[in-house]
């Protein structure tokens, strides 16, 4: 049975990292799940005969940290002696060009890479020490005087063999999965910020916002990029004052006075000025 505590944590976590965490404690769950984000029989950790007969292999004081054949990333763990399963989530954004390798290495005749591109980009970016991090923490949560349980991995990828240039790809794009999920977070408090009304942290965390991309102003930025970025804005203010209830019309009428005003901006300073006035 599903404590209070748990359900508070797992909620807390899905919100705030999109980290599913669930019990695999029935024959009926684990099929649910197998079946749920099993894309090709290739993956067989998610077959459920395989998922059921690992979870009767846990061991109490380890978290095992699997890696399916498609990169696709999951934690397992004992609570009370009941299985429990973190993800999926992955660490890394992958492109088509990188799913294309995937399938022909693996010779998937009947996969797209369109499809497996698909399939991963609706599990969210984690990298492997947050992930680890965030379930330790949950663990402390549930069990506050635990110790911090080893780490067993288990990999069933079988990796392309990528050249060094693709390899030194593969590292920017895993910092960049790390900035992507950062900058979600900014975006997550200065939404709960409009709502609240606490204008001074909203105003703070839209500094935040700009601070956190000002590595791409190094090599330049264009008065149509602020107003692409003004819109972003634009979009969580007029999401969250709808959440909190503001008249539809009041917000329409907030949202075309501070268009007109980023359209007829002349510099960077003035569209920065405006995010901070809607």
């Amino acid at each position: 049975m599903t404590s209070q505590s748990f359900q508070i944590a797992q909620q807390l976590i899905h919100e705030i990292c999109c980290l599913s965490i669930q019990y695999l404690d029935t024959d009926e769950v684990i099929q649910s799940f197998g079946e749920a984000y099993m894309l090709h029989a290739i993956q067989s950790f998610l077959n459920p005969a395989a998922l059921k007969q690992f979870c009767q292999t846990l061991a109490a004081d380890k978290l095992y940290y699997i890696i399916d054949q498609f990169d696709i990333h999951f934690i397992l763990f004992l609570i009370d002696e009941t299985p429990a399963v973190a993800g999926p989530f992955c660490p890394l954004i992958m492109t088509k060009q990188d799913c294309m390798k995937y399938i022909s290495h693996h010779q998937l005749s009947t996969c797209t890479s369109d499809y497996l591109l698909s399939y991963r980009s609706q599990f969210p970016v984690i990298s492997e020490e947050n992930a680890i991090q965030i379930i330790r923490s949950f663990l402390h949560t549930l069990q506050p005087s635990s110790e911090d349980r080893e780490i067993e991995s288990v990999s069933f990828c079988n990796k392309p063999i990528l050249s060094e240039e693709q390899e030194s790809d593969f590292t920017f794009r895993k910092n960049y999965s790390e900035l992507i999920q950062e900058r979600y977070q900014l975006e997550r408090r200065f939404m709960n910020d409009v709502e609240n009304g606490n204008f001074h942290a909203a105003i703070l965390n839209l500094r935040n916002m700009q601070r956190d991309v000002a590595f791409l102003k190094e090599i330049g930025t264009t008065l149509e990029n602020e107003r692409i970025g003004a819109a972003i804005v634009r979009t969580m203010v007029r999401i969250s004052a709808m959440c909190v209830g503001l008249p539809a019309a009041v917000i329409d009428l907030v949202s075309i006075q501070n268009t007109n005003a980023t359209r007829n901006a002349k510099s960077v300073d003035e569209i920065l000025r405006e995010n901070q006035a809607i």
